[in-house]
């Protein structure tokens, strides 16, 4: 279900193609025009190739008006997504939905109260949407039982699968593969490179189609209580899909969690 999807062919356009599709994307998943910062000048014809080839898609993360830590204690999660929606009118709160559009992953949606909820009471950093270029894996995400799609990447991080796989492990393998993949591009070994983090994968699981399918994702995003530290899981479209959200710790691994990987270009 992706707004964004581009043939090989399509891959050289002028910058000016790209930044209109994103446009396009955006407005379709957010219900109303978004700005697109032009690309970095590090990301090169050449760079563009390079990204592709390891199966990258470059995507731009949109500057979106979430307001203020103050704002969503001062109304509470249920009155402050209800404005989100307001403003964003694509972007509708899940508890919102009927029953028939929350199995209707065409239909886009914020994450569940549970989120906003834990961010309220500290127990996850309220999110950044600065907006930023990444240079995101675009994979399909797998239903139970299947496997992620090989790619160039894969064969760096050194796992035969992303399932069964804990966070830890997984950042392990990315952060030892992450020169090899900036090198590959042809980009500074200076930039980040990292999974999602919760409000990102949201965003772009509605633009992508990611919540379609029963199994969940690791994101960046650190989730605290009782001096424990754990990671968000998103996607199982049992549980909302793009609007699913739950937590588990980092250690462990099971044959329904996966992970992809984004390389942040900055605005």
């Amino acid at each position: 279900m992706s707004n964004r999807i581009e043939s090989k062919s399509e891959a050289t356009n002028a910058p000016e193609v790209l930044l209109s599709k994103e446009r396009l994307a955006w407005r379709s998943v957010l219900g109303v025009e978004v700005e697109i910062a032009p690309l970095p000048s590090i990301v090169t014809p050449e760079v563009r190739k390079n990204l592709e080839h390891m199966g990258l898609e470059l995507c731009f993360i949109p500057k979106v008006n979430i307001g203020t830590i103050d704002n969503l204690k001062r109304m509470g999660e249920e009155k402050y997504l209800s404005k989100l929606q307001k403003r964003y009118p694509g972007w509708r709160r899940y508890e919102s939905l009927s029953e028939t559009e929350q199995d209707n992953h065409s239909v886009g949606r914020n994450l569940e109260e549970w989120y906003w909820k834990r961010v309220k009471n500290g127990n996850i950093d309220f999110p950044r949407l600065p907006g930023v270029w990444m240079a995101v894996e675009t994979i399909p995400k797998p239903s139970y039982g299947d496997t992620y799609k090989k790619t160039a990447i894969t064969d760096k991080l050194g796992l035969s699968d992303r399932f069964y796989v804990t966070w830890n492990k997984a950042q392990t393998a990315i952060q030892k593969a992450k020169l090899e993949i900036l090198s590959e591009a042809g980009l500074p070994n200076s930039l980040e490179v990292r999974m999602l983090e919760t409000l990102e994968w949201n965003l772009l699981a509605n633009c992508e189609g990611w919540g379609a399918t029963d199994t969940h994702e690791w994101t960046n995003t650190e989730y605290r209580e009782d001096g424990e530290s754990g990671r968000v899981l998103v996607g199982d479209s049992d549980g909302g899909g793009a609007a699913d959200i739950s937590w588990d710790p980092p250690g462990r691994a099971i044959g329904s969690i996966g992970f992809r990987l984004v390389v942040v270009l900055g605005s």
